[in-house]
C-alpha cells in the first residue's frame, strides 16, 4: 500500500505511475523473480547491496515526470548498484562512499575499460602466477596469522606481486576486486556472515593451490561479465570504442557527515540511496567485512586522498562510519528533539540515555542527520529523494528510522511525496541477539525538493 502526501501535479502522477505498478500485486516490489545480478552487479559479494531491478525502475518512473533529470546523487554508492544503473541509462553520476572497498568497485564500474585484451591480459597474468615460486608475503597486519594459512598467503602473495606489474590501472583495479573476492573466500573467516568470524575447525583451510584456483575462477568469471556489461552498455549508446563512458562519472572517498556543499560545482536533480539501517557496529559490519582484503590491496591503486589509517584495524572503517562515535551522545540527541517528534519519542521509551543503546541511536541519528542537512542543500529545485530504508529493533523495538528521515527531511524544507513497503523475499542479514527479530521488509520513501 502507498502512503501518498503528494499535492502538486508531478507529484500526483508519480505516485499514480507507482499506484498502477503495484495494484493487485502487493509483492511487484519484491522482484522476487527477477533480483538477478547480470554485469557488473555480480564482480563483487558486498553487504545489503540494492536490487538493481527495483532501482531501475524507480529511476524510470521518476524520469518519466521530470524530464530533465542529469545529475543523480548517490551519498551511500557501497559496492555501485546505483551507479551502474544510472550509466545505463546515460546520466552523470555522483558517489560517495568512506569505505575504500566500495571505491575500488566502483571505479572498476566506472572504467574506462575495454574487453579487447581482458581475456589475453588475464591468461598472462594467470601463467605469470603460475611461474611465480617466491615465497615472501606482500602483506604484513596484525592478525595475518590468524585469517591465513602460511600456504594461503604464499598463494595470495604470488598474485599480489603479478598484479602490481600489470600497467594499465583500469585492470589493475579489476584484478584487485578479483582478489578482494578470492581473499573473502580463503581467509579463514567464515563466509556465511560478514563480520570476522574463525571458521569451524571442521571446515578445511584454503592453501596455495586453492587460493590460485579461487583466483582464477573469479577471474574468468568476472571477465564474463564486463563482457555482458560492455553489450549492455554498447547497446544503450553510453560508451564508446574504448569503454569510456559518455557522461560525468565522480567516485569520491567521502565522510558525508562533513560534507561541504562547496565541492559540488553542481546541484543534483534526483538522490537514489539506501543508508545504513543503524550505526555499523550494531547492524551490517562493512568494516569488518572489508578488512582482511583491503591489508592486500594497495590504497594508491583505490584512491590517493583515502587516509593511511582507514584501515589500521578491524574496526576503524566502522568507527568512521554515521554513528560510529559515541561521544556526546545525550547532547546528540537532545539536538534531535526539535527535528524530529519519532526520534524523540523512541529515544525517551528506552529509557536509559546511558545505556548502549541510547548512545547507538542518537549518535547514528545525529550523523544521519548531518548528512540530510547536508544533501538538501544539494538538491536542484523540484529535484526528487529516492530512499530505501529498514527499520532495525533495538532494545526489542523497531525504530521508526523511515518517520525519522522523512522527519529530518522536512525539517530541511523537503517535502513528503510518497512511501511504500517491500516485502524482501531473502536477506542476508547479520545474527541477531534473542531479543531481536531480522527485518521482512524495507520502506521506500519519496521525497521533493
Amino acid at each position: 500500500m502507498i502512503t501518498n502526501w503528494a499535492e502538486t501535479s508531478p507529484d500526483q502522477r508519480l505516485v499514480e505511475r507507482i499506484t498502477q505498478l503495484t495494484e493487485g500485486r502487493s509483492d511487484y516490489w519484491s522482484f522476487r523473480k527477477d533480483a538477478r545480478r547480470q554485469g557488473f552487479h555480480g564482480l563483487i559479494r558486498y553487504p545489503a547491496m540494492m536490487i538493481p531491478t527495483m532501482q531501475s525502475k524507480l529511476l524510470e518512473i521518476v524520469r518519466a515526470e521530470h524530464a530533465g533529470v542529469r545529475r543523480v546523487l548517490d551519498p551511500f554508492m557501497g559496492a555501485g548498484t546505483m551507479l551502474t544503473e544510472v550509466m545505463e541509462q546515460g546520466l552523470d553520476f555522483a558517489g560517495y562512499d568512506i569505505n575504500p572497498l566500495a571505491i575500488l568497485a566502483c571505479k572498476v564500474k566506472a572504467g574506462p575499460f575495454s574487453t579487447l585484451d581482458l581475456k589475453q591480459r588475464s591468461d598472462a597474468l594467470l601463467a605469470q602466477i603460475a611461474a611465480d615460486t617466491g615465497r615472501s608475503y606482500e602483506a604484513s597486519f596484525d592478525g595475518m596469522a590468524k585469517w591465513f594459512s602460511k600456504s594461503t598467503s604464499i598463494g595470495l602473495s604470488r598474485i599480489c606481486r603479478s598484479i602490481k606489474q600489470v600497467e594499465d590501472l583500469w585492470t589493475r583495479q579489476f584484478y584487485w576486486l578479483c582478489l578482494a573476492e578470492t581473499i573473502r573466500q580463503c581467509s579463514n573467516s567464515r563466509t556465511s556472515t560478514y563480520k570476522l568470524h574463525i571458521k569451524p575447525n571442521d571446515e578445511e583451510s584454503s592453501n596455495l593451490a586453492s587460493t590460485i584456483e579461487i583466483f582464477k575462477n573469479t577471474v574468468s568469471d568476472n571477465v564474463s561479465r564486463v563482457i555482458v556489461q560492455n553489450r549492455l552498455f554498447s547497446e544503450s549508446g553510453v560508451i564508446d570504442a574504448q569503454g569510456k563512458y559518455s557522461g560525468s562519472l565522480d567516485i569520491n572517498f567521502q565522510d558525508v557527515t562533513t560534507l561541504n556543499s562547496d565541492q559540488v560545482p553542481e546541484k543534483f536533480d534526483l538522490l537514489f540511496t539506501s543508508p545504513p539501517y543503524g550505526d555499523n557496529t550494531t547492524t551490517i559490519p562493512y568494516g569488518q567485512f572489508s578488512y582482511l582484503a583491503l591489508n592486500w590491496i594497495p590504497a594508491a591503486d583505490i584512491c590517493q586522498s583515502i587516509p593511511l589509517n582507514i584501515n589500521k584495524n578491524t574496526h576503524s572503517i566502522d568507527s568512521a562510519s554515521i554513528g560510529g562515535s559515541l561521544k556526546n551522545s545525550k547532547i546528540k540527541a537532545e539536538s534531535l528533539f526539535e527535528k524530529s517528534e519519532s526520534f524523540k519519542e523512541f529515544f525517551l521509551g528506552l529509557g536509559d540515555e546511558k545505556s548502549s543503546h541510547s548512545k547507538r541511536l542518537s549518535s547514528f541519528c545525529f550523523d544521519l542527520h548531518k548528512g540530510v542537512e547536508a544533501f538538501s542543500k544539494l538538491m536542484a529545485p523540484s529535484g526528487y529523494m529516492v530512499w530505501t530504508l529498514g527499520n532495525r529493533s533495538l532494545a526489542g523495538q523497531r525504530v521508526p528510522l523511515d518517520k525519522i528521515v522523512f522527519e529530518l527531511l522536512e525539517h530541511h524544507n523537503i517535502r513528503r511525496v510518497a512511501q511504500f513497503v517491500r516485502p524482501i523475499p531473502s536477506k542476508r542479514m547479520p545474527n541477531r541477539n534473542k531479543s531481536s527479530n531480522t527485518m521482512d521488509t524495507e520502506i521506500v520513501i519519496i521525497a521533493g525538493a
